[in-house]
């Protein structure tokens, strides 16, 4: 009986995280010191309804935009430790593109990220960012909470890969 329940425990944890996978090569970014961001909804469900249904649903949708989008860029800098710069920075050798995917009703995300040169062409990709939304709270303050979280994973995984290429 007890190894039942260790090995039910195993499986739902393994059905519980969600692996991210990095593919490309992000080790370009070592000699960068800036780098052009960008976080798009346009392809997003949140809260079940498209970016467009959401909006008109919650009418401080593009109000909150930029605290939602500071945020997350807040904490990826905070995590990358130096490494590299995100922002606005249009020039930029290449762009940082965070496609969300979902946004659930508590304020997860589940998003994709894609290193993308001048040309648009995918130097790196991670799929698979999940990041837990807020607590407690209006469904922008669990959705700005989710975006803190998510700028805080992207950072720690490419503070990791970053510090790998350090080594080569």
């Amino acid at each position: 009986m007890k190894k039942l329940l260790i090995l039910m425990l195993c499986i739902g944890a393994s059905f519980a995280v969600k692996a991210q996978k990095l593919e490309g090569f992000i080790c370009v970014l070592i000699n960068e010191a800036r780098v052009n961001f960008e976080l798009d909804f346009s392809k997003a469900n949140i809260h079940g309804m498209s970016e467009a249904d959401f909006a008109r649903y919650e009418k401080d949708w593009n109000k909150d935009m930029p605290a939602i989008i500071g945020g997350f860029v807040e904490n990826l800098n905070e995590e990358i430790d130096g490494l590299v710069r995100f922002g606005h920075y249009p020039t930029a050798k290449y762009k940082l593109k965070v496609e969300v995917i979902e946004v659930s009703l508590n304020g997860n995300y589940d998003s994709d990220a894609y290193l993308l040169d001048n040309e648009g062409n995918t130097v790196a990709k991670i799929t698979g960012l999940f990041a837990k939304g807020g607590v407690f709270g209006t469904k922008l303050n669990l959705i700005k909470d989710g975006s803190k979280h998510s700028g805080e994973l992207l950072g720690e995984i490419l503070h990791k890969a970053l510090k790998r290429c350090n080594r080569h």
